[in-house]
């Protein structure tokens, strides 16, 4: 007698499951995406290798302007960041060029340029993040710079006044700001790393 067939299991229903969607999701998207790309930035070598040197070359130039002119300078503000400025965030230029094209083309050094276009976010979501990114980065530079120059003012019995460095280093940014803007673009006209280094 041939044993009876059993009758196959009927699968188990699988619920629904619709995408959350809204401005709260999308800010959380980008936010999550603005913090991967920085944090990528921040922990790399030649960031942290250019920051260091940065800081050795302005603290030698901070202890070589006591004359202007043949003139005794005080160690005021606007004087220590002009010093940091020349000596300092000239180094802005190579971060943005260099993480510029190491941001745009991650992608396709990863090989996933393929599928990244198929993820559930908006286009404009990666460049975006990409840009804040190079602006934070730029933020940073910066504020340690200014940082290490109040430190010396501190030390040199200069008074000090934050809104005085505030004003000059956002003024100072904003050129790295439109540097990472127009790299950034090249980038993506080109869809190769070294020809977007070659027109910036």
């Amino acid at each position: 007698l041939a044993a009876p067939v059993a009758a196959p299991a009927r699968p188990a229903p699988v619920p629904a499951v619709a995408p959350s969607r809204g401005p709260l999701v999308t800010a959380r998207q980008f936010l999550s995406m603005l913090l991967f790309d920085t944090g990528s930035v921040l922990r790399s070598v030649p960031l942290i290798i250019m920051l260091l040197f940065g800081l050795a070359n302005f603290l030698a130039s901070l202890f070589t302007m006591d004359f202007m002119y043949g003139t005794p300078t005080h160690p005021v503000a606007s004087r220590v960041a002009d010093v940091l400025q020349a000596s300092y965030s000239w180094l802005l230029v190579v971060v943005v060029l260099f993480y510029a094209g190491e941001l745009a083309a991650r992608t396709r050094t990863a090989r996933i340029n393929e599928v990244a276009d198929a993820m559930p976010t908006p286009d404009w979501m990666p460049v975006l993040a990409k840009l804040g990114a190079l602006f934070l980065v730029i933020a940073l530079f910066q504020a340690v710079g200014a940082v290490a120059g109040m430190l010396f003012q501190a030390v040199q019995g200069a008074p000090l006044e934050p809104l005085t460095w505030l004003k000059i280093l956002l003024n100072g940014s904003v050129f790295y700001g439109l540097m990472a803007m127009l790299a950034l673009a090249l980038q993506g006209i080109t869809h190769n790393k070294f020809a977007g280094y070659a027109l910036v």
